[in-house]
Parts: C-alpha cells; structure tokens; sequence
C-alpha cells in the first residue's frame, strides 16, 4: 500500500485543516476542512503550489522551505484571515517525514489555539507517521526514559509485542547501558542526534547493530523522545567477515616464504611489503614502502619489468620471471605471479605480485643443461652440442656458400702419460690442450671434446682450405711448446684430421666420419702432423 495513502487517510478523520506537502511546495493531500479554509475544491488544489502577489511574502503556515532545511517537527504562528474576514490566531504544526518508498513530505496541521491537541490525536498521528516508516521507531517519556509507544517494525526486529516494549525502560534495548545514557546526554545538549552506532538487544537476548538517530518533542504537554533505528546488523556482520578475512590474509602474508608487494601504479611506488620479501631483498621495510621495484631489478630484466608493466591494465593476472638483486648486490632470481586491482571506473590502481625464489632451481636447470651440453672436464661443448653447431654451420654455408672445415684432433701418445704419471696428470694436460685449442681459434669457431684424447674444432665461414691448414699448423706450433704440470714438463703431439664441406660430405655424420679418416692417415705420415680427406681413403 502506498503510504501516502494512509497519511491521507488519517488527515479526513480530523475537524481541523491539514495537508501534505512535496520537497517542491506542492499539495499532495489536503481534508476537507483544508479545501474549505482555501476556497477550493481538492482537484484544483493538488498539485498546485501556494501563491500570492508579486511583492507579497508567503505566510509563515505557506512556507514549506524552512521545515525541509530544519527536518523533524516546527510549529509556525500566523494571523489568517477566515472567509467571513475575520482574523484569526492560527498554529501550525508541519512535520517532514521520509516514507517508506523513500520520498519526505511535509505534514501540516493547522489549529486554532497554541494548545496542543488530545493524547488520542497525537498518539494516532505518531501511529500513522510510525507505520509508514520502514524502520524500528520508538516514542519514549524524557523524564523516566519508558517507552510509550513503537510501530510494529520495531516489534518485528526486537521479538517482542507492542506491549512488550511498552513500559520497558530504553537502556534495557542497549547492550551497553552506558551508549544509551550517552545518546540521552547528547539529545538533551544538542535537541538530537543523527546515526548513533551502537548495539543492542532482541528479546532473545541476540545482538544487533543500528544506527540510532533521535529527536526532543512533546506529547500531552509532557517532554518526549522519538527514536528511529536503522539496522545495520548485516553490514556489520559483513565489515566483521571482511576483517577477518584480511586478518587472515595478513597472516598467511606474514609467515609465508613467499615475497610479497603491492605496488600504487600511479606513483609507481611500493606500498606494501611483507617479512619474506625484506628477507629476500636484504633490506628492511621501511627501507622498501616508497621506493621503487625498479631499483631491485637487474639490468637484464627491465626491459622484460617495462614489458610487463604496461600490460598489467589490460591483463588482471601475470606470471612471469625477473633478475632482482639483494640490497649488496647479490643475484637473486624470481617466479612473479601478479594481480591488477581496478577502481569502480575499470582503471587499474595497483598491481600486488606474489615473489617466489627460483635462484637455486635455475641454478640447478643451468647446471642440468650444461652437463647436457658441455664435458665438465674441460668445460668445452660436448658431441651432443658440436652436432647441433654443424648442423646451423652446414645450413648457413648453403645459404651463403663458402667452406666449412672439422678438424679431428687425437692425441699421439697419450695414453703412455695416464699410464707413467697418473690419470690426475693426464687430465690436467688435457685441460691445458682444451686451453690452447681455444686460443688458436676464432670466437665463432667451436673447439669440442669427444672423450678420451679425442677432440674436434668446427671452422665455419672459411674461404679456403688452406685457412684450415693455417689453423691447423698453429694448433700443432702451439701444443709442441712445453706444458708443465707440477713438476712435470710435457709436449703434446697431436695428428689432426681435416674434412672440408661441401667438398667431403653435406652432413655431419659424412664430415665426421672423412675427418676420422683423415686423422688415421695423418697418424700414418709420422704422427704430430695433419692431412686432409681425399676420395681415396674411402676405399
């Protein structure tokens, strides 16, 4: 039901004039004696708004304005003249009220006396007015604090009958007798009080939250309180839920191993840390809140951090790796996994990142990768990564043509220093051999070891054979220089193998296997010495 209908109603049971007024100063309603008093039938007085001359002011019972500033009850006087011109002293009382449908109006009631009107009228217009309230309202005598009245919200949200609450004193709905002597004080000092937080009590002894708003009256010549509550129980429950939840948030942020930030992306700045990350970084956090991620990063990763960065207003989550390093400059290597926070506008505010430490598992994948690719004794590429260089070095040549030159490099003799001096001094040669290959070569020559004695060098982008001649003369003047191993002095001699591509084979197998057989025939000529493939040793 529409709850101007009941106000309306209310207003034909009275003998005196009174109407409802809009926030614009518009009839909404009037009873009879209304339409009497203004000469008008009610169709032609609702909606209209109270008039009068040019250089006229409204009269006080006219003027709708002052009552909506001021809110709750005012009573006006005025000299209104009857249609038999006589003048007559008239109160007004208006009353602005919010209905239940969200909408205040104004509530005027005209009499001819400052008296106020019966007990019966008041507490039936308190009645009409609480009814059509969608909230708990209570009427209270300002002198013992008892509750003379309530409307039936407040009997639904308490548990109790009117008459139940009747009679009761008002502290005993508060938790907390104190709240209510201090929302007591605050009404006598100021006339009312508006969204009073405080908790209190069902008949069945459970908690509510409202906000308590109050205002002075008077009833039967006596000083009283009306009370409206809004009940906010659910939002509190809520606001508790939240901090619970962040508490437990802030908890697992707290003790977890992971690093943690928050970052503002309109300053850029951090705003949060947590103990893993001050761990992690060295630092502490004053040091890291107000400071920039960027001066963490290392100098290889910011351009992946910009990448990144311009991304997270598109993208709400990210997983990606960066290269920090600690406050004393220590390498240290992360896994982020990040969340965009956005406004109620869509625009990206902040971006938290969670850090794990991946230093000793990219480590551990380095090493996994180099014992894949690289003999751990001479720190060279193994059989494994020289396939993969022939392999790019072959498809280049085709494209740019030129020549291609694998050297296979045995040893003469080895096995003669395992056997004498120890297999400890046979490896420190073969690390000094690895050493001097490598100096013999240019950077995008590849200098490998197959195993044992045996070695190979990958010469890509020659002109020539006899660049590879050139190469391998300066290998042998090179490892015949005397090489000392504790007090051991030693030479290496060495037969080198040379297969040139694309003359001697298009594949890595066929230039491995032609150099393999260039090798032996070097061996054959007197060893310490080197000799290219011909078609002839294939047979």
């Amino acid at each position: 039901m529409d709850p101007l209908l009941a106000l309306s109603a209310y207003l034909d049971t009275l003998d005196y004039p009174a109407f409802i007024q809009d926030a614009a100063g518009r009839w909404l309603a009037a009873n009879d004696a209304f339409c009497k008093l203004m000469l008008k039938p009610r169709a032609k007085l609702l909606g209209t708004v109270p008039g009068v001359g040019e250089d006229e002011e409204l009269p006080n019972w006219a003027d709708w304005k002052p009552a909506f500033v001021c809110g709750g009850m005012t009573e006006v006087n005025d000299e209104f003249r009857l249609p038999d011109q006589t003048i007559q002293r008239v109160m007004t009382s208006k009353r602005v009220i919010a209905l239940a449908d969200g909408r205040r109006v104004l509530v005027g009631e005209m009499r001819r006396s400052a008296a106020i009107t019966s007990s019966r009228e008041d507490e039936q217009l308190f009645r009409v007015i609480a009814e059509a309230m969608p909230y708990p309202m209570l009427l209270v005598n300002s002198a013992d604090q008892l509750m003379i009245a309530c409307n039936q919200r407040a009997s639904e949200v308490f548990g109790w009958p009117s008459s139940g609450i009747i009679g009761q004193r008002l502290e005993e709905l508060f938790v907390d007798a104190n709240d209510c002597r201090q929302l007591l004080l605050m009404v006598r000092s100021h006339g009312s009080i508006k969204d009073y937080e405080t908790c209190l009590r069902t008949a069945s002894e459970q908690r509510i939250w409202g906000l308590v708003s109050a205002r002075k009256s008077s009833l039967r010549g006596e000083n009283v309180l009306l009370l409206g509550i809004n009940d906010i129980t659910e939002r509190k429950r809520a606001e508790e839920a939240l901090r619970d939840s962040e508490s437990r948030y802030r908890a697992i942020l707290q003790t977890t191993a992971e690093g943690y930030v928050l970052i503002d992306l309109a300053e850029n700045a951090i705003v949060d840390v947590n103990p893993a990350l001050c761990r992690m970084l060295g630092t502490r956090r004053q040091e890291l809140v107000g400071a920039r991620l960027d001066h963490y990063i290392a100098l290889e990763s910011r351009e992946e951090w910009q990448k990144q960065s311009d991304k997270f207003a598109v993208s709400q989550h990210r997983q990606f790796e960066l290269k920090l390093h600690t406050l004393d400059g220590h390498p240290l290597q992360v896994l982020a996994n990040s969340s965009t926070l956005f406004d109620p506008l869509g625009r990206a505010t902040s971006v938290f990142a969670m850090l794990t430490d991946i230093t000793e598992r990219k480590l551990n994948e380095d090493r996994v990768l180099y014992l894949a690719f690289y003999d751990t004794l001479t720190a060279l590429p193994n059989r494994y990564l020289l396939s993969e260089r022939v392999e790019q070095a072959l498809l280049q040549q085709k494209r740019q043509g030129g020549q291609i030159a694998l050297m296979f490099i045995d040893l003469d003799d080895f096995k003669q220093v395992n056997d004498t001096l120890g297999h400890d001094v046979g490896d420190a040669l073969l690390q000094e051999v690895a050493k001097r290959l490598n100096e013999c070569v240019r950077r995008s020559d590849t200098v490998a070891r197959l195993g044992g004695d045996e070695f190979i060098v990958l010469l890509p982008n020659l002109k020539s054979r006899e660049d590879a001649a050139l190469v391998a003369e300066k290998i042998i003047s090179s490892l015949n220089e005397p090489i000392y191993v504790g007090e051991h002095q030693l030479s290496a001699r060495l037969s080198i193998g040379i297969a040139i591509a694309p003359l001697d084979g298009m594949d890595a197998t066929s230039l491995k296997k032609a150099a393999d057989m260039a090798m032996y025939r070097a061996k054959g000529q007197g060893k310490n010495g080197y000799a290219f493939f011909s078609a002839p040793l294939r047979f």
